[in-house]
């Protein structure tokens, strides 16, 4: 996650940085991948998640501009956005003006750093 630490930390200024943890990608109890160090069964409640979310984080430190959030345990969020295993957006005036697609499987994380380079530069110079 150093991509996304970087664009917070060059960005944070301009822009506010939100983490939605979501429904568990890979639960051990439910769709497994056997290769992780760290099986987490579905959550059952938001204290679950809470946890899983808590854990994430201390793997992988986030910038301290991401507001780290959780999804409801209806997977609200998700349902509204699906963003499920991964994926960024920007949100401006409460509309998306940007919402990547994966290729091969995968999100370039730069691509959320040169649009806001291009949004920043464009609103200096207005």
């Amino acid at each position: 996650m150093g991509s996304l630490n970087q664009i917070a930390q060059r960005f944070e200024k301009a822009a506010s940085f939100v983490f939605v943890y979501l429904a568990e990608a890979h639960a051990s109890d439910e769709w497994p991948i056997n290769q992780l160090d760290n099986e987490i069964p579905r959550h059952q409640t938001i204290g679950d998640r809470r946890a899983a979310a808590e854990s994430l984080v201390r793997a992988f430190p986030l910038h301290q501009a991401f507001e780290v959030v959780l999804d409801t345990m209806e997977d609200a969020f998700n349902h509204e956005f699906a963003s499920w295993p991964f994926r960024f957006w920007i949100i401006v005036d409460g509309r998306v003006a940007l919402k990547p697609l994966p290729q091969a499987s995968t999100y370039d994380v730069n691509e959320l750093g040169r649009w806001l380079e291009t949004y920043v530069s464009t609103r200096s110079s207005k």
